[in-house]
């Protein structure tokens, strides 16, 4: 994040299972937010996810701390789980993604023809709901 004198994560959790009745992921699978990166020293972790879930874990909207995603808009989906007691404190600015989060579309083509052939899906439930929260942005005043 620029202008952040904090140490702040990225986050993807490491693994995710089904629950045991198969209809919603599991927040068990994987450790609460802050143990872990708190341990390695992270003051906050900042990351760009369903708020539904997100909340339910600790996570609230970065908006409220000012910070806008790199092209200077609030997103619903940039969310921020402060670990550091005001360790984000007048931190407002942008956030930046890492560039290994960027994808190489060919290399990635190039990975996905080492297995059969699927035909892709389209307008999944978990398509929709990532392109309804995906598109809930807004430009910072």
């Amino acid at each position: 994040m620029t202008g952040c004198a904090a140490r702040c994560s990225p986050w993807a959790p490491s693994r995710c299972c089904r629950s045991i009745s198969g209809r919603e992921w599991a927040a068990g699978c994987w450790p609460p937010p802050g143990r872990r990166a708190k341990a390695l020293g992270f003051q906050a972790i900042l990351l760009l996810g369903d708020p539904a879930y997100y909340g339910r874990q600790g996570f609230r909207p970065a908006e409220e701390l000012g910070i806008r995603t790199a092209d200077g808009c609030y997103a619903d989906a940039l969310q921020v789980c402060v670990l550091t007691e005001g360790a984000l404190s007048g931190a407002a600015g942008r956030y930046l993604e890492d560039p290994i989060y960027e994808v190489d579309l060919d290399a990635a083509a190039d990975f996905d023809r080492q297995f059969p052939p699927k035909e892709p899906l389209a307008d999944t439930p978990a398509q929709l709901r990532f392109r309804e929260v995906a598109g809930r942005r807004r430009k910072a005043e």
